[in-house]
């Protein structure tokens, strides 16, 4: 353990600690833009700049280890010089359409140049860019990729977030840097259209509108949005994510870090396989065939369960609960399916139950089987 002053706030903590881990524990605020706590440190943005002693030098405070008796200053004079040149050093090169990103008002980038108060960028920086290096800004670098994400090249600050979290994360790699120095992007492996399992992790982890969800484009602000807390319906994983509504309709999904056994990661299925629930191809009420006319018709629970009753007690009598068999949902709690079960056979008296489960799970049990002698996993799935 070692001791440190930060503003005038004496703090001790492990000798392995970064500066803003420091600053964080004793409730000190640094911006950061390319600093994630699901990542390893970066250091790139230097948005984070610190003032130490001794020496009076400025270091990154996302990846500047603690020393006995450092004293630092998160908001001297030359630490917010710093910070406003290097904001406006982002700016020279990114769009200012706020009114229309997707980002407003969630962008982190924003964020940042309002608490540092920068509202432009350098023009003469950019100036010798176009003059030297032949950069030009916002060259309609936009990628739709199977109307599901959308990359905006000209709104990217390099903070390497979606790349590392691609790599370090979800270990898939689908994307990297491309280029050198002032025409370096992101992209992918030969400039190739993105083509990867489409988890929307890097879009989650954009602090600005270059990866956006096109699923959601122009349908809400963040501020519109009503957060609803659930769990994913698509396998027993049992991944937390949050529902943004808007109207009571289901806008988009995304994870929080710290926040179920998932830990705010989500597949593709929980991030963008949500929206069947406002679907207006959807059923919401129950319907029943006409006798006559052979079609099916709106009518009112009480109408579909009293009628499920009558055909199932008819069957029952004429032929005996065995004749009923019943198939219950991976979709469904375990509560629902406990008491789907139960009902066929203590009401019904059968046991002829399967699950779609089963179906999904087969191929797997005989590998399992036959790899390690049992067929369900044996270790915890955070193992993972």
């Amino acid at each position: 353990m070692v001791e440190l002053t930060i503003d005038g706030k004496k703090i001790t903590l492990d000798e392995n600690a970064t500066i803003l881990e420091a600053a964080k524990s004793a409730n000190i605020y640094i911006p950061t833009l390319c600093y994630h706590e699901k990542l390893g440190p970066f250091g790139a943005c230097r948005i984070c700049v610190v003032e130490i002693e001794p020496g009076n030098k400025l270091v990154p405070a996302c990846i500047t280890k603690v020393m006995r008796n450092m004293v630092v200053y998160t908001n001297s004079e030359k630490v917010l010089r710093s910070r406003k040149m290097n904001l406006e050093l982002l700016l020279a090169r990114h769009p200012t359409d706020c009114l229309t990103c997707e980002k407003g008002g969630e962008c982190e980038l924003q964020r940042v140049c309002f608490q540092v108060g920068v509202s432009k960028g350098k023009g003469e920086f950019y100036n010798r860019l176009v003059d030297v290096f032949g950069v030009q800004p916002q060259d309609i670098r936009i990628e739709d990729s199977r109307s599901i994400i959308e990359r905006n090249l000209n709104k990217c600050i390099l903070c390497k977030r979606c790349i590392r979290i691609c790599h370090e994360v979800q270990a898939l790699g689908a994307i990297q840097f491309s280029r050198r120095g002032v025409k370096m992007e992101m992209g992918t492996f030969w400039g190739e259209k993105l083509d990867c399992e489409f988890c929307g992790q890097c879009v989650d982890i954009c602090p600005v509108g270059a990866l956006t969800n096109k699923l959601s484009k122009y349908k809400a602000r963040v501020w519109q949005l009503d957060k609803v807390q659930t769990i994913c319906s698509y396998c027993s994983m049992g991944c937390s994510l949050f529902l943004n509504v808007k109207n009571d309709r289901l806008v988009k999904v995304h994870g929080e870090v710290n926040v179920g056994r998932n830990d705010g990661n989500l597949c593709y299925k929980g991030r963008y396989g949500q929206l069947f629930v406002s679907d207006p191809a959807r059923i919401t009420t129950p319907l029943i065939r006409d006798k006559s006319s052979g079609e099916l018709k709106k009518a009112t629970w009480d109408e579909a369960i009293s009628l499920v009753a009558d055909r199932l007690g008819d069957i029952k009598k004429k032929y005996g609960g065995n004749s009923i068999a019943g198939i219950s949902s991976a979709r469904c709690t375990n509560e629902d399916n406990y008491v789907f079960q139960k009902f066929f056979r203590a009401g019904l008296g059968s046991n002829n139950l399967d699950s779609s489960t089963r179906f999904e799970h087969a191929p797997s049990i005989g590998v399992l089987t036959k790899s390690l002698g049992w067929p369900a996993m044996s270790n915890p799935a955070d193992d993972l």
